[in-house]
């Protein structure tokens, strides 16, 4: 924002998180066979791993110099939560984004469950997962251009469609072809996040845009 490159945002995080569904389709290829050919627990042991791998690398990152004035963290979240909650506009966007979070999360939890509940094979999961994966991996890389040419408002209103559509076809279908109707929840995760974190992103100051930020 200092930088006069607020608008840039949405696009450069659509392209850092797209990087998150790609990990896990390369883990999902990996991981399935292996558990197959082992034990469910043998890909969960050698991903922690990974896990520390990256906590080092997180904590090697250095900030750059900057001014604030001294405050604690307890002290950050008081003031930024304070600041979100008494503008309307900001306030209603963050319940908005976080329940259709909690909509969009939802194949994290049960697609596992659903393929192996229609017969699949531990083996095939990573593979029958992919299409859902790439679909959020490509609407992160193309959220920024959705925002675009629909605008803020209309992308939002958007997602809850979305949702309906796809929970109203595996509710309908009790057949492992209603995997089809996961992709639409993928890609409206990824819609949701890019779409409420650039619309909270314009309206809060520097200062407090990451805390703000993390709650959207």
């Amino acid at each position: 924002k200092l930088l006069g490159r607020t608008e840039e945002y949405a696009k450069i995080q659509g392209r850092s998180m797209a990087l998150m569904p790609i990990a896990v389709i390369i883990g999902g290829l990996i991981g399935a066979p292996l558990a197959e050919a082992t034990s469910l627990s043998t890909p969960v042991v050698l991903s922690a791993a990974f896990g520390a791998a990256g906590a080092f690398i997180a904590m090697a990152y250095r900030e750059p110099p900057f001014r604030s004035e001294e405050t604690t963290m307890l002290g950050t979240m008081t003031t930024a939560a304070r600041f979100a909650f008494r503008r309307p506009t900001i306030r209603y966007c963050l319940i908005y984004g976080t329940v259709l979070g909690v909509v969009s999360y939802a194949p994290v939890i049960l697609l596992q469950p659903f393929l192996v509940g229609h017969g699949a094979s531990i083996a095939s999961l990573g593979i029958l997962q992919t299409p859902m994966r790439l679909v959020g991996a490509l609407g992160f890389l193309f959220a920024y251009r959705v925002v675009l040419g629909l605008g803020q408002w209309r992308t939002l209103t958007l997602l809850p469609i979305l949702g309906v559509i796809a929970y109203g076809g595996l509710a309908a279908f009790d057949s492992i072809y209603a995997l089809a109707f996961f992709p639409l929840i993928s890609l409206a995760g990824s819609l949701r996040k890019v779409a409420t974190v650039d619309y909270v992103n314009q309206r809060i100051p520097s200062e407090q845009r990451a805390t703000v930020r993390w709650a959207s």
